[in-house]
């Protein structure tokens, strides 16, 4: 323990584990201490005591995207690849509710391994008794399949037809944003996590500044909260 932790007040303790537990920005993390450890904490003394513990230094502004309160869960899922390191990465988000559905990390974007992820979101689908309606689809355009190709009769686009999913392109910078910024989250704190699925959990059960902030809500809750809407 260094010697700037052991005079650390109950209160200012708590501010420090639950940031480090949640990496929250200070308006969130009062409502993650406040859910979490039944205290209220000011705002501007979260800030404060995190930035002189040179633990939270950014003071970039970010944009809101609130969600649309009426849309269901799995009325629209985001699908789309990107770059991580060495890894190919392919997620499934739910927009109402930014719950993650399904995470894969692959050496290629394969149409074999696109499928393999969309599997395990279908499942999640399953398993709450619904289905996934339409795909914002960010997958085939950088989907390589059996031939080498990009883009050109992919067995990702046959298998999501098959199942009868709706899939869209979009020019909606709003939609479009929300997986942009999904993935910039996910590279920021993707290291901190032995596996995809240990980050998929932790970000799942984390307070979302776009969902119900009067309760604290999660990603997690609002995907069951939401399949009824």
């Amino acid at each position: 323990m260094s010697k700037s932790e052991v005079h650390l007040s109950d209160e200012e303790k708590i501010i420090e584990k639950a940031y480090k537990e949640s990496l929250l920005e200070p308006e969130l993390l009062a409502h993650h201490i406040k859910k979490y450890y039944g205290l209220s904490i000011q705002q501007s003394k979260i800030h404060t005591y995190l930035k002189n513990r040179g633990l939270y230094p950014s003071t970039e502004k970010k944009e809101k995207m609130e969600g649309n309160p009426k849309m269901r869960s799995l009325s629209l899922v985001h699908a789309g690849w990107f770059q991580f390191q060495d890894k190919k990465v392919i997620a499934f988000l739910d927009d109402a509710s930014r719950y993650i559905l399904a995470l894969g990390e692959f050496d290629s974007a394969e149409s074999e391994n696109a499928i393999k992820v969309l599997k395990e979101a279908e499942s999640v689908a399953s398993s709450v008794n619904s289905v996934i309606e339409t795909l914002v689809d960010r997958v085939s355009s950088s989907t390589i399949n059996r031939k080498g190709k990009k883009g050109e009769n992919l067995e990702f686009q046959t298998y999501v037809e098959k199942k009868g999913i709706k899939t869209i392109t979009t020019k909606n910078t709003f939609i479009s944003n929300k997986l942009t910024r999904w993935i910039r989250e996910c590279k920021k704190h993707r290291n901190r996590f032995e596996s995809a699925e240990k980050y998929k959990t932790w970000y799942n059960r984390r307070i979302h500044g776009a969902l119900n902030l009067k309760i604290g809500e999660t990603p997690e809750e609002a995907f069951i909260r939401r399949l009824e809407q």
